[in-house]
């Protein structure tokens, strides 16, 4: 199954320094000008183009103060046409929007909904819970991604496939990949493209 073509988009360059390969995938902006960036943001901006596409009245999103994923929804929310609400945690409207991702989601006009608890359990729960008054909003999964468990393999494929096309212009010399690893969700989509497109020297 194909990457939708539309979120294929250009390779992110790879750059030489000191001794070590650096893919630069925090140069994809989705035309935000540097606002936000990085594979989060390209997967994001497929999810959410294709919520709207089935119909998908607005965005909700629950994320602590310190993630880009507010932000990150919110520029996708936006590039899309649709509203957005993010749900935060465990602080106040005043305290809240110092945090560089509350302050962008902020001005890009994304609603927000305080919840007592900040953990994350409680503001998904709570996603939950605006989703049941909202039901043609389309609720975007912590971490910016798919629900493994209920989504079709043929879905997880193409969200994922994403991501892994940014693995062919890996040089073919490189032998060893260091990668950061947070909701595993790059990771994957990384994994996923090293079977699809092997450099040749990988160990």
């Amino acid at each position: 199954m194909q990457a939708n073509a539309e979120h294929r988009g250009e390779l992110t360059p790879v750059e030489y320094r000191g001794g070590v390969y650096i893919k630069r995938d925090d140069l994809y902006t989705a035309g935000s000008g540097g606002i936000v960036n990085g594979s989060k943001l390209r997967q994001c901006m497929y999810l959410v183009q294709k919520a709207r596409k089935e119909g998908a009245k607005g965005i909700i999103s629950g994320a602590s103060v310190l993630s880009p994923q507010l932000a990150i929804s919110a520029w996708a929310a936006t590039v899309a046409g649709l509203p957005s609400i993010q749900i935060i945690g465990g602080t106040s409207a005043h305290t809240a929007v110092r945090h560089p991702s509350v302050a962008i989601a902020a001005m890009l006009g994304s609603k927000f909904y305080l919840n007592r608890i900040g953990y994350n359990p409680n503001l998904q729960h709570r996603v939950k819970e605006i989703h049941k008054q909202l039901p043609q909003w389309y609720p975007l999964e912590y971490g910016i991604s798919v629900d493994h468990s209920k989504t079709h393999s043929l879905e997880v494929e193409a969200f994922h496939r994403i991501g892994a096309e940014q693995v062919r212009n890996i040089p073919p010399k490189v032998q060893t990949i260091l990668l950061p690893f947070g909701s595993g969700n790059t990771t994957a989509s990384v994994l996923y493209g090293l079977v699809l497109y092997p450099p040749p020297a990988l160990r």
